[in-house]
């Protein structure tokens, strides 16, 4: 997911294909402005048999909901 700056988070890790979105649901949600819920992490959590191998990057893990949000009012 990138923010409104431009930040890169991840929703869910990587290394956890079970909690991640499916694409579908990343198809469906592709473009537009969205409102995530979920804890925000440092970094994914790790996957244990890769030691400390890990991405450096923000994580919402766990995510517990997303949602669509409404357009905005033109001005």
């Amino acid at each position: 997911m990138i923010l409104a700056d431009g930040q890169a988070v991840l929703l869910e890790s990587l290394w956890h294909e079970e909690t991640r979105p499916t694409p579908q649901q990343i198809a469906d949600l592709e473009g537009k402005r969205v409102e995530v819920v979920g804890v925000l992490q440092r970094q994914p959590p790790k996957r244990p048999e890769l030691g400390a191998q890990n991405f450096m990057m923000p994580c919402l893990s766990p995510l517990h909901s997303i949602r669509v949000l409404p357009a905005p009012r033109p001005e």
